[in-house]
């Protein structure tokens, strides 16, 4: 069965050219499509179906701006049958149809849940609470899941919640809390942020405490590849996944400089993020020698990126700009408890038998060194880096995916 996901994803419009193009880099599964003759741009899934942003309103529920979308030639775009529209993402707008007062807050899968009266509206959104409600076509409706009213003093699903500390967490379907900070990037999270709730603000007017799930080093893959997986735009279960393959990306050369340019300044800011957060750990006491190792390592990838794109290399620009932006954002979330007792067990376990071999070499009178090896404490999990890209820049300007979103959404 295909899933709308609810938290991170895009579609829109894009550009008429004039000036020559030339071959970049090649787009594939979980990109963001649109071929050179048109505007209507695509989320490709997984299964090889190509998903289509209804309206501007909907696209930036999940992106900033148009920065990721790659353009693929319309004959390649054409092999790609069409899949289901995108819905909002949990979290972000309220919505109704024209032609009926009833406002719905939409949770994860595009389930819409009715919000029973202005009283409630308020309590769960503050007393601004219209000024997050779009209108929906009713010739789209028909993409969302209408479920079952909002109870008393339910909080909707993927509801987005920020603490004082500016962490943000995501409403589970029990009324918990999720820490989702960790597995964000700098875009992510200003989408988020922007449309997040002061967990202060609401628990005082709901009258109740939620309970927040602190994810750390320690929980974080349990926890983190499920939030990952639902964060996605379109998820796509196993059993339909494909091979998508490849395909080759044109681009404008002052497009793909200015990518590339703006690539980098997305690596710098995440990691100046990132010595933040690592900063705020070591105070609190905790080890963060494989954040910090983390973070050498988004540097030396950011030096890379900067030296390719002074030699015009675009391409190797933005792979070490990738892979910077990976390690800055993993860097965030490797702190762990220094009083944690099993870290502390197999520190001494190690010592131990680091002990153990410097006398075997005394007795033999071996004098080379000896490498402890690798625990594996800085291994990271690449699938959780998400199908996410995404990247600060600006957004395009004058591009209006709504009126030809609508009719490639008709087609759909």
């Amino acid at each position: 069965m295909k899933k709308i996901f609810s938290v991170l994803s895009l579609a829109a419009l894009v550009i008429g050219v004039s000036l020559p193009v030339h071959s970049a880099r090649a787009a594939s599964a979980g990109d963001l499509v649109k071929c050179e003759d048109f505007s209507a741009v695509y989320y490709l899934a997984e299964d090889g179906e190509r998903y289509i942003f209804p309206n501007e309103k909907i696209y930036f529920s999940w992106y900033p701006d148009f920065h990721d979308v790659k353009t693929i030639s319309c004959a390649d775009l054409a092999t790609l049958p069409l899949g289901d529209r995108i819905v909002y993402q949990a979290g972000t707008r309220l919505v109704k149809i024209p032609s009926d007062p009833s406002v719905f807050a939409v949770e994860n899968n595009g389930v819409l849940r009715e919000i029973p009266d202005e009283a409630t509206a308020v309590e769960l959104f503050g007393e601004d609470w219209d000024a997050r409600v779009d209108d929906v076509s009713e010739a789209f409706w028909s993409s969302f899941i209408v479920g079952e009213p909002l109870a008393e003093d339910e909080i909707p699903e993927g509801t987005i919640l920020e603490d004082e500390d500016g962490d943000l967490f995501r409403v589970e379907d029990d009324g918990s809390a999720t820490e989702i900070s960790v597995i964000l990037t700098t875009n992510q999270e200003g989408v988020l942020g922007e449309h997040a709730l002061s967990l202060d603000d609401i628990e005082e007017r709901l009258g109740l405490a939620i309970a927040l799930i602190r994810v750390d080093a320690t929980a974080a893959i349990a926890v983190l590849e499920d939030l990952i997986a639902r964060l996605r735009t379109v998820g796509i279960e196993d059993d339909e996944a494909v091979d998508v393959g490849d395909f080759d990306e044109v681009e404008d050369e002052d497009d793909a400089v200015e990518d590339a340019q703006d690539a980098i300044d997305d690596v710098i800011e995440e990691i100046a993020e990132a010595e933040g957060d690592i900063a705020e750990d070591a105070d609190d006491g905790k080890d963060v020698t494989a954040s910090e190792a983390l973070l050498v390592s988004a540097r030396e990838h950011l030096a890379l990126a900067q030296s390719a794109l002074t030699a015009g290399d675009l391409a190797l620009a933005e792979e070490h700009a990738d892979e910077a932006r990976h390690d800055a954002m993993w860097a965030r979330g490797k702190a762990v408890d220094s009083i944690d007792n099993e870290n502390e067990d197999e520190d001494s376990e190690d010592a131990e038998e680091e002990m153990d071999v410097e006398e075997d070499d005394a007795e033999s009178n071996d004098v080379g060194d000896v490498d402890g090896g690798d625990d594996g404490t800085n291994g990271q999990d690449n699938d959780s880096s998400d199908d996410s890209d995404d990247s600060d820049s600006s957004g395009s300007s004058g591009n209006d995916s709504s009126g030809s979103g609508s009719a490639d959404g008709d087609e759909s």
